[in-house]
């Protein structure tokens, strides 16, 4: 998930880093999976968004749009990451670069196919973690690909050493109105542990926290 709005990056090896709101490192400057996703930070810098680009093309209208058309093509998908902290709060809090969507990893496949019919392209293509797909009009779709578990939620691969990422069942949350599947909210807190984070994000917990009436993870 990449928003130039509040990208930080690392300078590692000579290769810039995005710190990425989850757990993993997006490289900008080569499409390479990470050693890690906490890698010792040398240097940091902000990185400023390209010429023209629009720091909020992905309204709710959008995120909807994409998420009728995967789902209308037989994708279990559910909508993550700031959208989906939205959904739960039931308003848009602040502006969204792309749309996070987990699927279980057997729908992955046709989901690529859907999103290359549609003018998407493989932006970030670092399997089985993660697949960001971009349009020519600067929308954004990251996939987190899981795989199925008992308990109704799925279960992330993550790059070596890390364990999986196991997200819950999901909930159902409102975008402008309309129920929407998403990630719960004990999820959206445990996947906000780990990462130095920014203003948004702590602003998420805590709105989060609040409207659940569930503890703040440590750092928050």
């Amino acid at each position: 998930m990449l928003d130039w709005g509040r990208s930080r990056t690392t300078i590692r090896s000579g290769t810039l880093l995005h710190d990425h709101p989850k757990r993993n490192m997006i490289a900008i400057s080569a499409p390479q999976p990470p050693a890690t996703h906490r890698p010792h930070r040398v240097n940091e810098v902000r990185v400023s968004p390209p010429s023209g680009e629009d720091h909020d093309v992905m309204s709710a209208a959008v995120a909807l749009d994409l998420l009728r058309m995967l789902r209308g093509a037989g994708i279990d998908a559910w909508v993550d990451g700031g959208w989906g902290v939205d959904a739960l709060l039931g308003e848009q809090t602040r502006p969204h670069a792309d749309l996070d969507i987990v699927l279980p990893a057997t729908h992955l496949a046709r989901a690529r196919e859907v999103l290359s019919g549609a003018g998407f392209v493989a932006l970030r293509e670092w399997l089985p973690t993660a697949l960001a797909m971009r349009h020519p009009d600067g929308r954004e779709v990251d996939l987190h690909p899981v795989t199925p578990t008992a308990d109704g939620g799925g279960d992330q691969e993550l790059f070596a050493p890390d364990p999986p990422f196991h997200y819950g069942p999901p909930t159902t949350g409102f975008l402008d109105g309309q129920g929407v599947p998403c990630v719960s909210a004990e999820t959206q807190l445990r996947a906000h542990m780990g990462y130095e984070p920014q203003p948004e994000d702590r602003a998420d917990v805590v709105a989060l926290a609040a409207r659940f009436a569930l503890p703040r993870p440590e750092g928050y």
